[in-house]
């Protein structure tokens, strides 16, 4: 972390000292932080050295070997990065935080392939997602109410960042399974998401495979905001489920559509599906 104030910078490393003993396997782990003080200029500044967990690969990584090898995700495996990912992300909110900033290639694997996120926040002032989007006009995947803020030029959002989260996290989910980048439902000039677009593909998913609980869930994540669910309230929902996610069990078996999309026609879907 760059100079500061020695003051600050106290104030910084009672928050790494804090963050140092959360315990949650699906966040990166601080490990060590050190604090370097000296006079410069007749004045005291500080230096802090953070060291954390480092994961090479990403969830965009994997997303793209099943994409070169035409594989599709298996329901299994989206079910245990979407309870991992809410996991993390429901105890940044019981920490009066979120992560502010999923993507794919935000989205870190260890190398049991297991999900680990750093919040946003993890480093101080660092922006999320829609700061970036508000300064750089930087592609996010932002749900409708902050596009609505950047068409207002309004420089901070006001909506709650843990079901700004929730959205996108939806469509991660959706663009996982249906191989088709989420970037393609946006009109970021104008700021707009074709919603429609984002339904029909969400109908896709029965027609591939996929269980109508699952769909049923996306569609609960990118739900309007009043009534969309926080993360909190969909680990509860999740915790009946817990050993089936965990133990890799088929339990949505029953809630897959038995007329299926015949195999030539997912493998010309997804040949037309776009790379993430």
């Amino acid at each position: 972390m760059g100079t500061t104030s020695k003051q600050e910078i106290e104030s910084y490393c009672k928050r790494f000292e804090n963050r140092k003993q959360w315990k949650n396997d699906n966040l990166v782990r601080l490990l060590h932080f050190h604090e370097n003080s000296n006079s410069m200029m007749c004045a005291d500044v500080s230096q802090a050295i953070i060291i954390g967990e480092y994961y090479q690969m990403t969830l965009n990584s994997e997303a793209e070997q099943n994409f070169t090898q035409s594989f599709m995700f298996n329901e299994s495996r989206l079910w245990l990065i979407t309870y991992q990912i809410v996991s993390a992300c429901a105890f940044l909110e019981e920490k009066g935080l979120y992560h502010g900033d999923l993507k794919t290639q935000t989205i870190y694997l260890d190398d049991s392939e297991n999900i680990k996120l750093i919040e946003h926040s993890f480093l101080p002032n660092h922006p999320d997602a829609y700061s970036k989007a508000f300064i750089l006009d930087e592609f996010h995947l932002l749900p409708p109410e902050q596009l609505d803020e950047l068409k207002q030029s309004i420089p901070s959002s006001q909506m709650s960042g843990v079901k700004c989260d929730v959205f996108t996290l939806g469509l991660i989910l959706l663009e996982l399974a249906a191989q088709q980048s989420s970037s393609a439902y946006y009109n970021w000039q104008k700021k707009v998401i074709d919603k429609e677009q984002v339904q029909r593909m969400c109908d896709m998913l029965l027609c591939l495979g996929y269980s109508s609980i699952f769909q049923k869930l996306i569609l609960q994540m990118i739900s309007e905001y009043e009534i969309r669910p926080t993360f909190k309230i969909i680990r509860d929902g999740l915790q009946n489920l817990e050993k089936d996610i965990l133990g890799g069990i088929q339990f949505y078996k029953n809630h897959i559509k038995q007329e299926r999309m015949k195999e030539a026609n997912k493998k010309q879907f997804q040949t037309f599906g776009q790379k993430m």
